[in-house]
């Protein structure tokens, strides 16, 4: 995986010197900015949401973590992913299926 975050920081590094190419997968929370000109704090549920999906990712396999990390939120298509580690388009849709359904599982209870 050192191979993929080298991949990864690159890619970003391109990306820097060109911001037209950042893909907005969707929104985020607390994008919005507050009437004064400030970004509004996230409140406690939030951190505590956040601590939960962290532990949460963190129960998943490594293949599967790298897979959802690099489709999910760093952007990469499934076949960038699958370049990136090495392996199969069809072998990276399932495991970003499987991180899905357990992320779903650890995670229930959570606000949406």
């Amino acid at each position: 995986l050192d191979e993929v975050r080298g991949q990864i920081r690159a890619r970003h590094d391109a990306r820097a010197h060109d911001p037209g190419s950042w893909q907005v997968r969707r929104d985020t929370p607390h994008q919005d900015v507050a009437r004064n000109g400030e970004q509004p704090r996230p409140d406690e549920d939030d951190r505590e949401d956040r601590d939960r999906l962290q532990s949460a990712l963190a129960e998943l396999g490594e293949r599967e973590r790298a897979a959802l990390v690099l489709r999910d939120l760093e952007g990469l298509s499934t076949a960038e992913v699958a370049e990136a580690m090495g392996t199969t388009e069809s072998t990276v849709r399932v495991q970003i299926a499987k991180a899905r359904l357990k992320l779903r599982e650890l995670l229930r209870g959570v606000r949406a």
